[in-house]
């Protein structure tokens, strides 16, 4: 497979319960990006607006939750912060 750079990443948002960034039933996940060998995603914390009660509290419950995944699949995955 080629290079793939995903610029907008919706997979923490769209998690359920029980699902993982490791392996998921969408479209990104860790395992998907170890088979393409080059793959970098910039996870976006969507939120619409409309359908929560506080937009602030969901993105970082939203946040949390990538953290959360992200020490899950450490040494499989990294954060880049900087260019």
């Amino acid at each position: 497979m080629d290079t793939m750079i995903d610029l907008h990443c919706d997979t923490i948002s769209r998690l359920k319960e029980g699902e993982t960034l490791l392996h998921d039933n969408l479209s990104v996940d860790v395992e998907k990006m170890e088979k393409n060998h080059k793959s970098t995603s910039c996870f976006a914390m969507f939120v619409m607006k409309s359908e929560v009660k506080s937009p602030w509290t969901r993105v970082n419950e939203l946040h949390d939750r990538f953290k959360t995944e992200m020490e899950k699949c450490s040494g499989r995955i990294r954060q880049v912060r900087t260019v």
